[in-house]
């Protein structure tokens, strides 16, 4: 019998193994969505941990430390490397409307009310510029550089820009004193907040705070 009538004809009708197909193909679309996560999670955590090592370096190297109720003083050379600077600001926490808060808003719709409640609710706190200030002439007509006492240390949201000049919201170190009120002075205008204060927002505390860049625990 020859090779030829041996050879059985091949069947061409046989259906693929689709379970089998199938396996494959959801094992490998597993790994290759694991893998993506596995490098988003990588980035998100190598920029968290970036950030927070920035955050510590800074408030553990380069600022002065205080206990609560210590004097707290402007650095000495701040006035004579900024030389066009008058005054120094204070920052104050604002937060979100509440649902409550946003009720009694006069003028608004129920529907523009419900979005605003909506919306808040994904918003943060973050701190701004307030209209206190440290006065360089009263320092100087006190001949003093002390602008307060310590109360605490925190860590506030701050609006800013990204490179592309997009608004984003960073976490700063701040120190919160209690300021001594003959080194002040208060911005009188009604209009101080017009650009800086959202309708949607209110102010979180009273609590003053400044940034540690400019302060000191010597006079």
């Amino acid at each position: 019998m020859s090779q030829q009538e041996n050879t059985k004809p091949v069947n061409t009708n046989l259906k693929p193994n689709n379970k089998a197909i199938t396996k494959k193909s959801y094992k490998g679309w597993l790994i290759f969505i694991g893998v993506i996560i596995l490098l988003c999670g990588s980035i998100f955590l190598n920029k968290t941990t970036k950030n927070w090592f920035y955050l510590t370096y800074y408030y553990v190297v380069k600022f002065d430390h205080f206990n609560y109720g210590d004097k707290v003083y402007i650095e000495k050379n701040y006035f004579s490397t900024y030389k066009d600077a008058t005054a120094i600001g204070f920052y104050r926490l604002i937060r979100p409307l509440k649902d409550k808060e946003i009720d009694t808003i006069l003028f608004m719709s129920d529907s523009k009310k419900d979005s605003l409640k909506h919306l808040n609710k994904s918003l943060e706190n973050y701190a701004i510029n307030c209209k206190v200030f440290i006065d360089k002439d009263s320092l100087g007509k006190y001949k003093t550089t002390c602008v307060g006492t310590y109360i605490d240390h925190k860590l506030l949201n701050i609006k800013g820009f990204d490179e592309n000049r997009k608004e984003i919201i960073g976490r700063v170190h701040f120190y919160s004193v209690k300021p001594d009120k003959k080194v002040l002075y208060i911005d009188p205008s009604p209009h101080f907040y017009n650009d800086e204060f959202p309708r949607n927002y209110t102010w979180a505390s009273d609590t003053l705070y400044l940034i540690p860049f400019d302060l000191s625990n010597k006079p």
